[in-house]
């Protein structure tokens, strides 16, 4: 069954705004740019060195006391990338 929009939540609809891309590189790339509209205090970036990938979570801005949700937010990420890469 397919989930209506309002149930996949901001990252749900940033995978599917991926899907549609030609390779998963691409579909990487659009999520990472998608990604800052929802915040830009972590930016994300894709880069590739030796025919391998690195998806890097960089933080712009001091995040305080809510520094102690990044492995939380690092874990969705790996999560709802894997289910992009399949």
């Amino acid at each position: 069954m397919v989930q209506p929009a309002a149930a996949l939540g901001s990252y749900g609809m940033l995978c599917r705004a991926s899907l549609t891309s030609p390779t998963l590189g691409v579909a990487l790339k659009r999520w990472c740019r998608h990604h800052r509209l929802l915040t830009d205090d972590l930016v994300h970036r894709l880069t590739e060195t030796g025919g391998v990938a690195e998806l890097v979570i960089e933080e712009t801005r001091d995040l305080g006391p809510n520094a102690r949700i990044l492995p939380d937010h690092q874990r969705a990420v790996r999560y709802r990338l894997r289910l992009l890469a399949n």
